[in-house]
């Protein structure tokens, strides 16, 4: 029941050349105004699944990125952002500020180039469904 940010798959250069999908849950739903978003509250949750397809056509599931907005003063340098990244088998590969969290410096560092935008990335503007 969660809404779709994004009117069909697109190829996300940042998210290991994979197809990627945006949904939101209900207290993101601000996440619809994309650019002109304000700040998200605590128990936002921005999810984005992937898949790869081959030159044959071969499609494989890739990893589920998630972004869920914590209490302030929870990691200032991801603005209260909690990223976690799960394997196509269930396996965390990383969690902010917990399990393998060295494994998700990655999405701090590129999210921070959209702290103007609550560091939020949009889907391309090509692609974008407001729901």
């Amino acid at each position: 029941n969660w809404a779709s940010y994004n009117s069909a798959p697109y190829l996300s250069k940042t998210h290991g050349q994979r197809y990627a999908n945006n949904f939101a849950n209900r207290l993101a739903a601000g996440y619809g105004a994309f650019e002109d978003a304000d700040t998200l509250p605590v128990g936002a949750v921005v999810a984005k699944d992937s898949f790869a397809v081959t030159a044959s056509g071969d499609i494989f599931p890739g990893p589920l990125f998630l972004m869920e907005k914590m209490t302030p003063g929870f990691n200032n340098a991801s603005g209260d952002w909690r990223y976690t990244m799960i394997m196509p088998d269930g396996a965390i590969f990383g969690t902010t500020r917990g399990e393998n969290a060295e494994r998700v410096e990655y999405c701090i560092g590129c999210h921070l180039a959209r702290e103007r935008f609550d560091h939020l990335y949009f889907p391309p503007k090509g692609y974008r469904n407001a729901p």
